[in-house]
C-alpha cells in the first residue's frame, strides 16, 4: 500500500492507496510518515475485478454504490475513527474519485475536524478574508463581481470551507479545482456579513442570536452525508456552537448594499 499526505483547508489527510501507485496530477504531495499525526485517514482502493463492489452492492449498503463516467464506486466511512474508504473498479475515474471522497469526507467529518461549510462569497481585502453569507439570489455573485473590478482578489463567490485553527478562523474556497494546497488559498477571516440588497450602502450592527440564526441554514443547507441520519443533530450542534465562537472573535453585522463599487469604502472604513 503506498501512502501520501495532503493538507487541505488546514487540515493533514492521509491517503492511502491500494492496489494502485500515484495519485494523479496536479495533487499537491508531502512525505508519508510513520505513526499518528494526521486529522484523518482515507483509503483508495482499486478494485479492478469489481469483485468488492459486487459484494457491498449486494449488502445492505448497496445504495451506496454509485456510477461516474465508465465505472463505479462507493465510499464507506467510520466516524469512530475518522476514517473513509473509496472503493472503485475504473482507473479513468481517478479525478473524480479524489475529488469526491476528499470533498464528502471533509463534509462529513466536520465536526471532528473542526470546520463548517458555509453558503458565502469570500474576498481578500487586505490580507485578510471577507465572508459575504446570503442564500441563492442574496447578492453573492453581485458582491464578488463588484470586488473584482475594484481589484480586490476574489476566492469564491458561492461556497467555503471555515476552519478555527487554533483560535483563528481560517477561510477556503472548497471544492477547488486548485490542487488541495492551502499555500495562495487559505485566508484568516476578518469579518463575515449578511448581504441584504438595497438602495444604498450601510453596515448594521446584529445581536449574536440573530447573526448564528441568520447563519445556520447556510451551513445547515451543506450537510449530505445520510449514512448514518443520527449525526443530523450531532452537526447541526457543531455548527451551532462554532458559529457563536466565531463571532466572539471576528467582526460581523447586516450589510446594505447596491450594486455600486463604492460598498467596498463602506466596509474598509467601518
Amino acid at each position: 500500500m503506498k501512502r501520501y499526505l495532503l493538507k487541505t483547508a488546514g487540515t493533514l489527510l492521509g491517503v492511502n492507496l491500494r492496489n494502485f501507485e500515484e495519485l494523479p496530477p496536479p495533487y499537491k504531495l508531502m512525505p508519508a510518515h510513520d505513526g499518528p499525526g494526521t486529522d484523518m485517514e482515507i483509503y483508495l482502493c482499486k478494485d479492478p475485478d469489481g469483485a468488492a463492489l459486487k459484494n457491498i452492492a449486494g449488502s445492505r449498503l448497496s445504495k451506496l454504490v454509485k456510477k461516474a463516467g465508465k465505472g463505479r464506486y462507493c465510499e464507506i466511512r467510520d466516524f469512530d475513527r475518522t476514517r473513509s474508504f473509496c472503493f472503485f473498479d475504473d482507473e479513468s475515474m481517478l479525478n473524480y474519485v479524489v475529488d469526491s471522497v476528499i470533498s464528502s469526507s471533509l463534509h462529513a467529518f466536520q465536526d471532528s475536524l473542526g470546520m463548517i461549510f458555509l453558503h458565502a462569497a469570500s474576498v481578500v481585502i487586505g490580507e485578510k478574508a471577507y465572508l459575504f453569507v446570503a442564500p441563492s439570489g442574496g447578492g453573492k455573485s453581485t458582491i464578488s463581481a463588484l470586488a473584482a473590478e475594484e481589484g480586490y482578489r476574489v476566492l469564491g463567490d458561492d461556497f467555503c470551507c471555515v476552519k478555527n485553527k487554533e483560535g483563528k478562523y481560517l477561510v477556503r474556497v472548497f471544492p477547488s479545482s486548485a490542487a488541495f494546497s492551502d499555500e495562495d488559498n487559505l485566508r484568516e477571516v476578518e469579518a463575515v456579513f449578511f448581504l441584504k440588497k438595497s438602495s444604498e450602502n450601510r453596515i448594521n450592527e446584529l445581536p449574536v442570536m440573530e447573526a448564528i440564526r441568520m447563519a445556520m441554514p447556510e451551513a445547515t443547507n451543506m450537510y449530505y452525508d445520510y449514512s448514518r441520519p443520527e449525526r443530523r443533530d450531532i452537526y447541526r450542534s457543531h455548527v451551532f456552537h462554532f458559529l457563536s465562537s466565531m463571532f466572539e472573535n471576528v467582526r460581523f453585522g447586516s450589510l446594505d448594499f447596491k450594486k455600486s463599487r463604492e460598498v467596498f469604502l463602506c466596509l474598509v472604513t467601518s
